[in-house]
């Protein structure tokens, strides 16, 4: 038993002595290369740490940098002094007046012509193209005005289908005393008239463009 005990502690005590030779032959040959690596791992980190000088710079921080200088260097530069902008001198324009010509058209008259047994009054009469002429009886005889020629009646070329003559320019009847006929004008010429009743009695009427010559005479 003692003997086996002995062979125990033996085989232990060589296991250990085996194991710190082991451990310090272990430890003599790594120690150097554990403490390059921890070194190198340093050198590594230092190296890959950014730094104010290593650290890339944006490129729009770069252009502020570039406006932020160009500004300076505008601040600091010399200013050239600005000019008042000359006013040129104000232009003076003649402005003439010209009335607007006002043309008016005279308004149609009614003219007047009677007739008292031995003529016309007036027995020339001049209107304008338009007018009416009121031919008044003031005699005791009857009156029938009628254009010339009689008896074809054609001084006066217009003609109807209520003429009863040649023409529209003809009473076609006899009319008395404060009696009167209206005949207006439409075209221009000068128109011979009779009374039909005594053929002999007669006068003229001249009938001018508007704008000519106005009427004159026999006004009403």
């Amino acid at each position: 038993m003692n003997m086996n005990n002995n062979m125990k502690l033996l085989i232990t005590g060589g296991a250990v002595v085996i194991a710190v030779f082991v451990g310090g032959w272990y430890l003599g040959t790594h120690s150097t290369d554990q403490v390059v690596t921890v070194e190198q791992e340093n050198s590594i980190a230092t190296d890959s740490e950014p730094t104010e000088d290593s650290v890339p710079v944006p490129s729009e921080e770069i252009a502020s940098e570039e406006v932020r200088d160009a500004a300076l260097s505008e601040d600091t530069a010399t200013t050239p002094a600005k000019t008042a902008p000359t006013t040129p001198a104000p232009v003076t324009k003649t402005i003439t007046y010209t009335p607007p010509v006002t043309t008016t058209t005279p308004k149609p008259k009614l003219a007047l012509v009677t007739y008292d047994g031995r003529g016309f009054s007036p027995k020339k009469l001049t209107i304008l193209k338009g007018d009416t002429v009121r031919f008044l009886n003031i005699s005791s005889d009857g009156m029938w005005v009628v254009t010339n020629i009689h008896p074809t009646h054609k001084s006066y070329p217009v003609k109807t289908t209520k003429s009863c003559s040649g023409t529209i320019f003809d009473m076609c009847k006899e009319v008395q005393n404060g009696q009167y006929w209206d005949f207006t004008f439409d075209r221009e010429g000068t128109f011979g008239y009779h009374n039909e009743i005594k053929p002999v009695m007669d006068g003229s009427i001249e009938v001018n463009l508007v704008g000519e010559k106005p009427a004159t005479g026999g006004d009403y």
